[in-house]
Order: C-alpha cells, then structure tokens, then sequence
C-alpha cells in the first residue's frame, strides 16, 4: 500500500487565452506565468506523475491589457478561464486541453510531461516567446508561452 502524500500547494500565477480570430501562426493555446506559478506548475506534474488517478485544480490569472501587449499581437482573446483541472494518464500520449464552462482541463500524458516541463522551466528562467507542438486526439495543437505581464 502507497503512503499518502499531501499534494503541494500551486504559489504563483499563471494564464492560459486562445485568441479569438487568430491568423495561422497565432493558432493554439497561449500561455504564461511567473516564476513562482511555472516551478509550482512543475512540481504539480511531477506529483501527478506518482499518482496516475490524481488530479489538481488551481486558479488562473485573468488575461489583462498589459499580458496582451506585452505579446505584442494587438488582438483580443476569445474567453476568460478562471480554474484549470491538471491530471496526468499514461494513456494520452500528447496535451489534451479541453475548455468546460469556464474551467479549462488539461490531461497530461506520459510521453508529453517532459516538454511542457522543459518549457515551464524555460518560463521560470524568464524566457518567452518559443512553441511546442504536440499532438492530440484532434490532430497537431501549438502551444506558445510568452513572460508574463510587467508589474
């Protein structure tokens, strides 16, 4: 029998947007967080990696006038997610994010886990600006992490 652990808590902000009539190289989910919200992002899969019936959920930030322009692509983006539901299965093999009401579910698979935490660990170091691509259910999805806003 596995010894319980409490899972750890999520510190730090972070934002997910798909914008809403995004040109061709715009197209996917956009994401972006602080130092604080990528390391606790990482420490959350590793965690759900122990655990393959686990899950977590953690607020997200809402998109703002001053994430967008940083970005610098001057369009609106098409809703506002305010939880975001992580769970990882070795049954998925690509990111699989699906929006539900104002929740956004991701389910992490066993094959995707090290490049989205290669790219949080990139967020975490301050970098930005980068894609990673993966493949879902519904075909090739990009994911583009930007900095977060300035303060």
């Amino acid at each position: 029998m596995q010894t319980w652990k409490p899972p750890p808590p999520f510190l730090g902000k972070i934002w997910m947007w798909q914008y809403r009539e995004p040109k061709e190289g715009w197209r996917g989910w956009h994401v972006s967080a602080d130092r604080a919200g990528a390391e606790a992002f990482i420490t959350w899969i590793d965690f759900l990696r122990s655990d393959d019936a686990a899950y977590r959920t953690s607020p997200l930030e809402l998109v703002s006038e001053p994430l967008l322009y940083g970005v610098g692509y001057n369009q609106a983006c098409d809703r506002q997610f305010d939880k975001l539901r992580v769970a990882y299965s070795s049954d998925v093999s690509g990111l699989e994010l699906v929006a539900q009401g104002n929740h956004l579910h991701l389910t992490i698979g066993a094959t995707s886990s090290a490049d989205l935490i290669a790219c949080l660990e990139r967020l975490a170091r301050g970098e930005g600006d980068f894609v990673l691509h993966t493949t879902t259910t519904g075909g090739r999805l990009c994911w583009h992490f930007w900095w977060p806003p300035r303060a």
